[in-house]
């Protein structure tokens, strides 16, 4: 008796546990061939920008380095900054952020999430797409 109160407890707390989670994501494309994707769930952040106009690049990295600091790691391709719960990798003509929500505070997100912004717009988008809304 006390097993089968233990399976159906622990089934009924995997799927309201599971269930909650929910996925946000939405992509923009423009004539000067950049592409702005992002997406958010309870427990992830992501954002990425791919652009031909390599003339952003010392901007972002700037805005980057400003917000985040001295990379973690560098080399001539790439830059990449990470902490406790995220990475933020820069190359030329791409950025990519992602963050776990869970391992990281509020005020880390909303730095992350506020970067993504600026980024977008540098590349001249007129702001970061927003996750479609779920009911």
């Amino acid at each position: 008796m006390k097993k089968s109160v233990f399976i159906a407890f622990f089934t009924l707390f995997s799927v309201v546990n599971f269930a909650q989670e929910t996925t946000k994501s939405n992509h923009i494309s423009n004539h000067s061939n950049t592409s702005i994707s992002s997406s958010s769930t309870n427990k992830k952040f992501s954002y990425s920008a791919q652009f031909s106009n390599s003339e952003k690049d010392p901007e972002i990295q700037e805005l980057i380095q400003t917000t985040l600091g001295t990379p973690t790691e560098q080399s001539k391709r790439f830059l990449i900054w990470e902490g406790k719960g995220y990475s933020v990798e820069f190359r030329t003509g791409k950025v990519s952020v992602e963050l776990e929500k869970e391992r990281t505070t509020k005020s880390v997100q909303l730095k992350l999430e506020n970067l993504g912004e600026e980024i977008s717009k540098i590349l001249d988008s007129p702001k970061t797409p927003e996750p479609p809304q779920t009911k």
